[in-house]
């Protein structure tokens, strides 16, 4: 992933929304999402692998839909650097790139809202408002 990594492409919204087709959804989603911010600010950054771990933590039925928390981590390994023939200087490694990350999505008929709360879920895990929730999907 030199230079060229192209956006993923987010899923499509599912139908019928039921607790399983909303939880594959977020987590689809939330990949997407997570490996398209790493490549557009990734900049002129060579990166010689990305991985990503994502997986549903919650999912819950509420009245209008269902709230999903996703949570993982996403990493990067910089390229490995060798010394030009002669050079005198030891090539400055390139930063790789560790976050956990934890977040909420409330997918319903009409809308995904998405509430991001940064590292990890932790004990208990109650579900957000998504009163102010960013729409990041409608249908």
């Amino acid at each position: 992933m030199s230079g060229g990594a192209e956006p993923t492409a987010y899923p499509d919204f599912p139908d019928p929304v039921t607790a399983e087709t909303a939880e594959s959804f977020a987590v689809a989603f939330e990949t997407a999402f997570r490996r398209n911010d790493f490549v557009a600010n990734a900049g002129a950054r060579e990166t010689a692998a990305l991985s990503m771990r994502a997986g549903a933590a919650k999912t819950e039925a509420l009245d209008c839909g269902f709230a999903v928390a996703v949570d993982g981590s996403i990493w990067s390994e910089g390229p490995r650097l060798t010394a030009a023939s002669g050079a005198t200087d030891t090539p400055t490694p390139v930063p790789s790139y560790d976050a956990e990350f934890a977040t909420w999505y409330l997918v319903s008929a009409d809308r995904v809202q998405r509430v991001a709360l940064g590292g990890n879920f932790r004990d208990p895990m109650e579900v957000p408002t998504f009163e102010d929730a960013p729409v990041v999907f409608c249908p």
